[in-house]
């Protein structure tokens, strides 16, 4: 059953039971109905009276166990989800949804290959089912083949325009995709916030701004994501929230995402106010929103998968900014302001490719390791007796450009090793027949699975130059192999997602490591691996270039912020529209 908020589930379960109230299917349905709407304790005894009082066997007990499966997945109990739903598939083999459903579970298990197995499954059950075509979207994506993937969205497309979970997998492609150019990925960003738009936005020229300007007044920032848990963003983002001066500035966190760790509580310490907002339906959150009287919120998540996007759109702050979750536009009248650098984002290339205005940063990233490391390792490749390159972005960021960039520097370096992360054997197979028609032999690429961050923090010790993704470049990653005094070599392309990495390189002194074509990649790769004496030298300086840089200066960031913050907010006191913001 799909429904469209928690109101309207808790009315559909109300009327359900009103008029089944003691029958085996109103005791299901209603139990789906508050599972949507949130109530998940009053669906599992819902569950539970409808298992004691009738019993069921066969496909009935299939459903049963189905909707117990989504409950479990729901409160954060995956693996119990992944039984239940593998028994309920043994009991509705040709059921479609359930191995969509079941397809997910294992995808967010990192269970891949078997995630696209259960996807292929369903799609010969049923072409047309949408849930299927955009599955199979997103198991190419996984498989580093984002052309396919842009060819199977476009077919989900055409049946569903609407989907937010489908306009990730459709954008991330895009993203990926080199044979989507800068504006044309804008474009892709601009129709689908054309379509998806629920609501009429509210303008910014339509808010009804303050009667006096008070420079005294606390600045309330929400800082809105479905991301504060153990996740890439918490590299960058609970140092600078500690660092708020709150006698200017309160800060809030605005969580959809309902998942809770130990870096959960990380962010809780850092802000005053964490608000769980993800049992909440899209206009509920809104509203929660606007009742705490937030003044700007900074969207952490853009169209990234399961986001809650469609919130923003309902306008529950005067002003709305994106900020490190989603490195292009929003194709959005919902944000204001895209946050961001000259790096990153050059005035004279990048302007344009953004329906928000441009705030400029100094720098606009802060980084801190999430777990403690090791001191780096010293002149891996003297010890080796060869030089290993490494590849260990997301699967989702390459493409066959990539993959016969990182082959070609194999070849050129006869006596060089790569180390991939590879999480199924699909892209192990992909990886290996680009290399293979190369020329590159398969004794000298090593496979790395899944890992814990120590493991992979561990693995990055053991090379000697990270080769980044492109045109969908690595952050995170990037400055993860940096700590661990590895030097990287990226691509600039002024695009969404394109100038992440120029703007760490650019931060930490080493802009020489960025490159603008192929070929000039190539070089710089080649001439690091082929200079031990340079490659030595910054494997030892890179650690402690870091900790002095602008990259690792959580306080200048926050500082910076808050400038940026009030200038804007001045601006919309004033009534004047958003302009480009650069803070020195």
């Amino acid at each position: 059953m799909r429904v469209r908020n928690n109101s309207e589930a808790n009315e559909y379960a109300m009327r359900v039971l009103a008029i089944e109230a003691r029958s085996r299917d109103g005791l299901l349905l209603s139990a789906t109905a508050f599972r949507c709407s949130g109530e998940f304790a009053e669906a599992e005894r819902l569950l539970t009276v409808a298992s004691r009082d009738y019993g069921f066997s066969g496909q009935l007990e299939g459903r049963r166990l189905q909707e117990l499966g989504l409950l479990n997945l729901e409160t954060g109990r995956i693996d119990q989800s992944l039984k239940l739903l593998e028994r309920a598939l043994r009991l509705r083999p040709t059921d479609v949804q359930l191995l969509c459903e079941l397809g997910h579970v294992r995808e967010q298990l990192g269970q891949v290959d078997a995630s696209r197995e259960v996807f292929e499954r369903a799609y010969r059950l049923d072409p047309s089912y949408f849930l299927a075509i955009r599955n199979m979207a997103s198991s190419a994506l996984n498989a580093g083949d984002p052309e396919s993937a842009l060819k199977w969205a476009n077919e989900a497309i055409a049946i569903e325009p609407h989907d937010e979970q489908l306009a990730a997998v459709w954008l991330l492609a895009a993203t990926s995709a080199m044979s989507v150019d800068a504006q044309t990925l804008r474009d892709c960003h601009l129709k689908y916030a054309q379509c998806a738009e629920p609501v009429k936005v509210v303008s910014h020229a339509a808010l009804v701004r303050p009667v006096e300007h008070d420079h005294t007044r606390q600045l309330k920032i929400g800082y809105f994501s479905h991301h504060f848990h153990q996740f890439p963003l918490a590299s960058f983002l609970p140092h600078v929230l500690a660092a708020h001066d709150r006698s200017r500035f309160r800060v809030y966190a605005l969580s959809m995402g309902g998942k809770v760790d130990h870096v959960t509580k990380s962010y809780v310490a850092c802000v005053d106010e964490f608000h769980d907002l993800s049992t909440m339906s899209n206009l509920e959150a809104a509203n929660r929103i606007r009742s705490l009287g937030i003044d700007i919120v900074i969207d952490m998540s853009g169209y990234t998968t399961e986001n809650h996007f469609a919130v923003l759109r309902y306008r529950p702050a005067a002003l709305q900014m994106s900020w490190l979750g989603y490195l292009a536009s929003a194709g959005s009248a919902a944000i204001d302001y895209h946050i961001t650098d000259s790096q990153a984002n050059p005035p004279t290339l990048c302007d344009s490719l953004f329906v928000e205005k441009l705030i400029r940063l100094p720098s606009q990233y802060s980084y801190k390791p999430m777990v403690e490391t090791p001191e780096p390792a010293e002149s891996r490749h003297q010890l080796n007796g060869y030089v290993t390159f490494g590849f260990f972005s997301a699967p989702t960021k390459l493409n066959a450009e990539s993959l016969q960039t990182f082959a070609s520097i194999l070849n050129a370096n006869p006596a060089s090793r790569m180390q991939f992360y590879a999480g199924s054997e699909r892209l192990k197979q992909r990886v290996l027949e680009v290399f293979a028609r190369a020329g590159v032999k398969r004794h000298r690429v090593v496979f790395l699975g899944k890992q814990s961050l120590q493991e992979y923090f561990g693995a990055l010790s053991k090379i000697d130059i990270l080769l980044d993704s492109f045109p969908f470049v690595g952050g995170t990653t990037v400055c993860d192999a940096l700590w661990m005094g590895v030097p990287t070599v990226s691509m600039f392309l002024p695009r969404g997602f394109g100038g992440a990495a120029r703007s760490v390189l650019h931060a930490v002194g080493h802009p020489e490591l960025v490159a603008k074509s192929i070929d000039e990649y190539i070089e710089i790769a080649c001439g690091l691996a082929k200079n031990p004496d340079r490659l030595s030298d910054l494997q030892k300086r890179l650690r402690n270039t870091m900790r002095s840089s602008a990259l690792m200066d959580a306080g200048a960031t926050t500082r910076a912020l808050e400038q940026a913050y009030q200038l804007a907010w001045d601006a919309f006191c004033r009534g004047a529209p958003p302009e480009p913001i650069a803070v020195a």
